[in-house]
């Protein structure tokens, strides 16, 4: 019996290809197919730190985590057989008390045979007896005794079939459920688990752990919940992950592969967006409108992690829309796979508030040193389908001792698209581009001031190659300031403003300020020939080798006021808390404004 439900008769999926492939499609389920669901009174999963490959001789251990499904509080019995005898297994605890929806961890160790001749699978079986009213249930585990694979692929995943949401109102949507049938494999290491959001029971859920053929999972939710997130994970850590959504389930099913290609679209890395507005669905993700998060990583981030290793990574959340309850997830994105602990799942922010996400990450051994890995970090509003993502960069290179500034310059800047005649400033917006860059140690921010929503460009925390950033601030903002640091502190800043266009392309040697001030020009005159008037533009020619500073610029307005030579300063830490002595006589001066029109035209350090 044991061996007929681990060991998938080839005959059935093969009937099952023919089927799906050949035929048209008739839906294998419908609403109210509660029938088909699991009636699992205790959900059953292994942790990725479970020995699932045993030599022959071997020991190891199963770690399970055992969840009460049930409704009320009760006392469980473990016991465990094998198809190697009783002698070689053991559960601990053999007794256990469990609340509604309480989680505990259980151990199953296994002592393989000397005698098992390598490549043979050992089955293990967990039964559970609920002591209320003696259900039972069960998990088989599958003990592969041949040498552990170098398994690098996720597993595989394909839609069979599904129904749609179509003869309910939006009233009664609770009373009505859609479904969809799933082909998941992994012919290399094996299924460790499979996961579902929401957490729902779906028949097939309790497959062989370890299985390495094909598994058919059937889900099934109500017609208010109008996507399923599916986390399908195999022994050596890869990770799937899918979106089922109703309303993305549009075809009618009498083509196959017009459905299959409909579908196929979930499949991981997020981020996911579904289509607009729909039937309970809120408005669809991505609109800046509806989900306005700015997430950045704090300084203590450890965003250089060696193999093996614990690191952690605090974001910094800041709600700019209404308040809102937001839940928190994280994927690994690239291969191989970190293991990823989301200390906040849950959180109410209000408008304006920011809060504090720590995700705890620890890499495999097998991430060779020097390889990035990236996390997808997705935050969403809990009552509808709309979220955003942003992704960072974990490295694993020794962390470089950097000290220069990120690369900060202005691409293009846009002009208004207000209707004039509203004389409404807010009915509009003027964009410009940004382009940040670190060569060295990466980005770890990117903040504005004012707040302007970054729409779906995604910035990358931590990435060391270029990042441009489309920014569309609101006609009633002339003036944004966008300001990078990196891993190591160092920040830099640049200020657009829509009124003042980009420079033209200039020689190698000049430079060009504008001075937006009414203070006497008489003093700029000793120095340059050109007269200094209110707005004008003034083109400046230094000298072969050296650069001009604020400092300069300050010492030309202000003959004698400023002690420090050019040489002495440093471009971009002009600390002129340190000159207040010579300050106190150029504040007394009328307050001059220097506007360094077309910031695309300067180095990083001049801007």
């Amino acid at each position: 019996f044991l061996s007929s439900i681990l060991d998938f008769p080839s005959q059935e999926i093969e009937e099952v290809e023919e089927r799906s492939v050949l035929a048209p499609i008739q839906p294998l389920i419908t609403s109210g197919i509660n029938s088909q669901i699991s009636t699992q009174i205790l959900r059953i999963m292994a942790t990725p730190a479970s020995q699932l490959f045993v030599s022959p001789g071997g020991t190891g251990n199963i770690f399970l985590r055992v969840k009460n499904r049930g409704a009320a509080f009760s006392t469980f019995f473990f016991s465990v057989g094998a198809n190697i005898g009783q002698n070689f297994v053991a559960v601990q605890p053999r007794q256990v008390e469990l609340g509604i929806a309480q989680e505990i961890e259980i151990i199953v160790t296994v002592q393989v045979p000397i005698n098992i001749y390598p490549g043979q699978n050992v089955l293990l079986t967990l039964y559970a007896i609920r002591g209320i009213d003696n259900a039972q249930t069960a998990r088989q585990i599958l003990i592969q005794t041949r040498n552990e694979p170098y398994d690098i692929t996720q597993p595989y995943a394909r839609l069979l079939t599904a129904t749609r949401c179509s003869e309910h109102t939006f009233g009664s949507c609770a009373t009505h459920s859609w479904a969809a049938v799933l082909e998941i494999v992994d012919t290399e290491s094996g299924l460790r688990a499979i996961e579902t959001r929401p957490e729902i029971a779906f028949n097939g859920e309790d497959f062989p752990i370890g299985r390495n053929s094909s598994v058919l999972v059937t889900f099934e939710t109500t017609c208010c919940q109008r996507s399923i997130e599916i986390f399908t994970y195999d022994l050596k850590g890869n990770q799937r992950y899918d979106i089922i959504d109703q309303y993305k389930i549009a075809l009618s099913p009498d083509n196959l592969e017009d459905l299959r290609e409909n579908v196929n679209v979930y499949v991981a890395p997020p981020p996911y967006v579904p289509p607009p507005t729909g039937p309970g669905g809120g408005t669809s993700p991505g609109d800046t409108s509806s989900v306005q998060l700015t997430i950045n990583a704090s300084p203590a981030s450890q965003l250089f992690i060696s193999p093996g290793s614990t690191g952690e990574v605090i974001l910094n959340v800041r709600n700019n829309g209404a308040y809102s309850v937001f839940q928190f997830r994280a994927v690994s994105v690239t291969q191989p796979q970190a293991l990823i602990q989301v200390e906040t799942v849950e959180a109410a922010i209000e408008k304006d508030r920011e809060i504090p996400v720590r995700l705890r990450l620890t890499l495999p051994v097998s991430v060779y040193p020097g390889q990035t890995l990236v996390i997808s970090f997705i935050a969403g509003k809990r009552y509808t389908n709309d979220y955003t993502s942003q992704s960072i960069m974990i490295q694993t290179r020794e962390k470089p001792d950097d000290r220069t500034p990120p690369i900060v310059r202005v691409l293009t800047v846009g002009t208004c698209n207000a209707v004039p005649e509203t004389g409404n400033c807010a009915t509009g917006s003027w964009p410009f581009a940004v382009e940040v860059r670190d060569d060295e140690i990466g980005i770890r921010s990117l903040v504005t001031s004012p707040i302007i929503p970054f729409g779906r460009e995604e910035f990358v925390i931590g990435s060391n190659s270029s990042n441009i950033r489309v920014f569309r601030p609101s006609c009633c903002i002339s003036r944004v300031e966008v300001r990078a640091e990196d891993s190591n502190g160092n920040s830099n800043f640049v200020i657009v403003d829509r009124f003042q266009p980009l420079c033209k392309e200039k020689k190698k040697d000049e430079r060009y300020f504008e001075f937006n001030s009414d203070y006497r020009a008489t003093h700029f005159q000793k120095h340059n020939s050109k007269e200094l008037k209110n707005g004008n533009e003034v083109k400046i020619k230094p000298k072969k080798v050296q650069k001009t500073t604020l400092f300069d610029i300050l010492k030309w307005l202000w003959p004698g006021g400023l002690q420090k030579t050019p040489e002495e300063s440093v471009v971009g830490e002009n600390n002129l808390e340190q000159q207040d002595a010579s300050l106190s006589q150029f504040n007394a001066a009328k307050s001059i404004e220097l506007v360094f029109s077309g910031a695309s035209c300067f180095s990083t350090s001049e801007s």
